[in-house]
């Protein structure tokens, strides 16, 4: 009789406080956003077979690509070089890329 009435008084407990150490330590650090730092935001341009279809592209690279400090300057730049091409063909990219 006393080991039932200890189970019904300790199992409860013990669950009960083994799920409060799991949420507990679950929640202890939490994760950090990744910085910018060393990351440039660099302009592709393609050629692609038919006009706004990005399925077919090849990457034109004329020497180094450009590279911008926000994707803000690199999108202006890309509206402007394509704008200037005046290719329906042409289409252009800013990826996020790491500093060498």
């Amino acid at each position: 009789m006393r080991m039932r009435s200890c189970l019904r008084f300790c199992l409860p407990f013990g669950v009960t406080a083994g799920l409060v150490a799991l949420l507990a330590s679950g929640h202890a650090e939490t994760p950090q956003p990744p910085s910018d730092d060393g990351v440039v935001w660099v302009y592709y341009g393609a050629m692609c077979a038919k006009p706004g279809d990005s399925s077919d592209c090849k990457v034109v690279q004329d020497g180094i690509p450009a590279a911008f400090g926000t994707f803000e300057t690199c999108d202006k730049y890309r509206n402007d070089a394509l704008s200037r091409a005046g290719n329906p063909r042409l289409m252009g990219v800013c990826a996020k890329q790491h500093e060498a």
